[in-house]
């Protein structure tokens, strides 16, 4: 594994950790929300634009895989130019 495609699913790892931790937040009445995090003001996302992400960072760690099996190190290196 090159040192971008570790980073790249390193990545993706954290994010996909966050999205899973919003998709429990979803459960939460509006006042228990509020309460689980000192959060900045924004607006809660909503359970398809959370769902959205999920499927989104499952399949792209699925390309990634693919890619690094035949030995494409060039895509994760384009993932990372195009966060950069």
């Amino acid at each position: 594994m090159s040192a971008a495609e570790k980073r790249i699913a390193e990545l993706l790892d954290r994010w996909l950790a966050s999205v899973e931790l919003h998709a429990r937040y979803l459960k939460l009445d509006d006042a228990a929300y509020a309460s689980a995090q000192d959060w900045p003001k924004h607006q809660r996302p909503t359970k398809w634009v959370v769902e959205l992400a999920r499927t989104r960072l499952v399949d792209l760690q699925q390309q990634l895989a693919a890619r690094r099996s035949k030995g494409d190190t060039a895509f994760a290196e384009s993932l990372e130019l195009m966060g950069f």
